[in-house]
């Protein structure tokens, strides 16, 4: 298990979360979380506050169609929520994340619109679902909150988050994009 601990992390925006860390939010969810490198990294960031941290993902039930020919990753898919747990135990941050094994758009109806301060999506990265995703999570947004994802670099993800908000969101480095809720 430690070598699938140590492969396929592929969370690149610390810098990111470092500033979102510092905004002052109390409300987070991750949608989809794979093996926990990113949510354990923002959850470490705010050990020291009083925070809610929800991570959605179908865990060990993701689909093997997201990563269709490329074995080393669907092997994987069993073990995923042992993975992920590990990881969160190795970062001393599982007590501070509540976990919903769900798909994202069932997820989203467990809460009240404009319960989150910050929402990021990256889960499955077709159009369809990221569109799902979007449609879903936005409500459950606060006014002056944000929902952000990853991956804007995947056409489905692009199309998405350009048909959604037009030019009204902003990117960062590497490839995430964030929308601040105004209404």
């Amino acid at each position: 298990m430690q070598d699938i601990l140590l492969t396929n992390n592929w969370f690149n925006y610390e810098d990111y979360y470092s500033a979102v860390a510092k905004r002052g939010y109390k409300t987070f969810a991750e949608i989809g979380v794979w093996k926990g490198h990113s949510i354990s990294f923002l959850a470490k960031k705010l050990l020291d506050q009083e925070v809610s941290i929800y991570a959605v993902d179908l865990f060990e039930d993701t689909t093997d169609s997201a990563f269709s020919g490329q074995p080393h990753i669907t092997n994987e898919i069993p073990f995923i929520r042992e993975v992920y747990n590990a990881n969160l135990q190795m970062a001393a941050v599982r007590d501070k994340i509540i976990d919903i094994k769900s798909t994202s758009w069932e997820a989203a109806r467990c809460f009240n619109d404009e319960y989150f301060d910050f929402v990021f999506i990256d889960a499955d990265h077709s159009y369809e679902c990221v569109k799902k995703d979007i449609e879903a999570w936005i409500p459950k947004v606060r006014k002056g909150g944000v929902l952000a994802g990853d991956d804007f670099r995947h056409k489905g993800v692009c199309r998405a988050v350009r048909e959604f908000f037009g030019d009204n969101f902003t990117r960062y480095r590497p490839n995430v994009w964030e929308f601040t809720k105004q209404t």
